[in-house]
């Protein structure tokens, strides 16, 4: 009888066991899909907010930018790109490992817009791939903090990512 017993609490513990482990990852999968739900909500969100600002800036002619400052000339550069072309050419650069240029392109375009997330968080990308970790860290911060458009995950990402790149061993 007691070995009937201990048998029948070992089946029950392993049930348990599986019930507890599928419970874990049904919770799992329904927190990720609910990340990724804010995450589109959050972009679509972005997307209309830039649409009307587009269609405002139409409306109101070529005033409104030059008042953001994304016109040549507004932080003492007169090459005439905008911070969305100065972005575009940094990735760019960024892809073809050309870092000194990519920088001085993100640094122009954060000197234009210095709350754009967007540049701030490939400022970041650029730096971890430099192994400049601090300044990455310092740049993916900033990017958590000035409104991120769905980008939050990929930025708490790069935080979490420079402090354990900076303490592992390099390379030569």
């Amino acid at each position: 009888m007691a070995g009937l017993r201990s048998k029948a609490a070992e089946a029950r513990a392993a049930w348990l066991a599986e019930r507890d482990r599928a419970a874990r990852e049904t919770h799992q999968q329904q927190l990720l899909s609910w990340q990724a739900a804010c995450e589109r909500a959050q972009a679509a969100a972005a997307e209309a907010q830039a649409a009307a600002a587009t269609a405002a800036v139409s409306v109101q002619g070529p005033t409104s930018s030059a008042a953001a400052g994304d016109v040549a000339g507004a932080d003492g550069d007169d090459d005439g790109r905008s911070v969305d072309e100065l972005k575009e050419q940094g990735n760019m650069h960024l892809r073809g490992k050309q870092y000194a240029e990519a920088e001085e392109c993100y640094r122009r375009a954060l000197r234009r817009d210095p709350h754009n997330p967007f540049v701030t968080l490939n400022m970041a990308l650029l730096l971890i791939d430099m192994r400049r970790w601090a300044e990455a860290e310092t740049f993916a911060d900033q990017v958590l903090k000035v409104g991120l458009r769905g980008r939050w995950l990929q930025a708490s990402m790069y935080v979490q990512q420079a402090p354990v790149q900076a303490s592992a061993p390099c390379h030569a």
